[in-house]
């Protein structure tokens, strides 16, 4: 009966040292995917953050050309349209 119960133990304790491997591989993958996902995470803020820039850029540069059209159209249009 001692023998029987000290070779269960052996046993047992084969068992939790390869649950042990097992968990570290496990632990080690999730820290890396973690890492992974948090750097993704970054550079999609980063590319968000530069979306927001080209755009708020265009819009300027838009609302500027109208400007300088709409400058260039009154001097044109409405100085001899003053004059005559």
């Amino acid at each position: 009966m001692l023998l029987n119960e000290m070779s269960r133990t052996t046993e047992l304790a084969s068992t939790i040292e390869a649950d042990k491997v097992a968990l570290d591989h496990v632990d080690e993958s999730y820290n890396l995917l973690s890492d992974v996902s948090s750097n993704a995470r970054s550079l999609l803020r980063g590319i968000e953050i530069n979306m927001v820039k080209e755009s708020m850029l265009l819009y300027a540069s838009l609302g500027f050309f109208y400007l300088v059209v709409l400058y260039i159209v009154f001097q044109r249009a409405w100085i001899p349209f003053l004059l005559t």
